[in-house]
């Protein structure tokens, strides 16, 4: 019996990020989107999860196979966070 070795390739974790004026926010590097509304928008990223806050936030494309997205609106901050964190039970009940 002969045994198949499967080698993976893992891509490179790389992202670009171009914030136009506060106004107009292009990311590369993008998995998916976790969560949006009108004041923020996370990111499953490369390079973690991103949570872009703000006021009249819009999503104006997400492409998964180009893995990109682009946002519109007064961008107030971006910030990362650690892939996937998870937090235990005592975690979640004692905030």
């Amino acid at each position: 019996m002969a045994i198949e070795r499967v080698t993976r390739v893992q891509e490179p974790k790389t992202q670009s990020l171009t914030l136009e004026n506060r106004e107009s926010l292009s990311i590369s590097g993008v998995n998916d989107v976790l969560n949006f509304s009108d004041t923020s928008v996370e990111l499953d990223t490369s390079l973690g999860i991103l949570k872009v806050s703000g006021e009249n936030l819009k999503i104006i494309s997400v492409s998964t196979e180009g893995k990109t997205a682009e946002l519109i609106g007064k961008v107030n901050s971006l910030e990362y966070k650690k892939q996937h964190e998870k937090k235990s039970l005592w975690q979640s009940v004692f905030k």
